[in-house]
């Protein structure tokens, strides 16, 4: 249910015609657009620390890890053994 300010603005959307509406909406999808865009942006240096553990480890050595593990459970769910496949 809308607050009673965007109750009435509704109403008042009502007044207008479609293309006058449709200038609204993209009027007020562009104000949303450009308050996230300046209070979204981070640095990427912000990351620093969260995950060191992923720094550790060569990148082909976890995707390798990460698809014996998904091939491992794939075959415990569907009862299939190492020798059938």
């Amino acid at each position: 249910m809308p607050s009673e300010a965007v109750a009435k603005l509704l109403q008042e959307a009502e007044k207008l015609s479609d293309e006058e509406r449709l200038e609204l909406i993209i009027s007020l999808l562009e104000r949303i657009r450009e308050s996230f865009s300046k209070s979204e942006q981070h640095h990427w240096q912000e990351i620093r620390g969260i995950a060191p553990d992923l720094l550790s480890e060569d990148a082909q050595e976890w995707i390798k890890r990460g698809r014996l593990n998904a091939d491992r459970r794939w075959r415990e769910a569907w009862g299939v053994s190492n020798e059938s496949c």
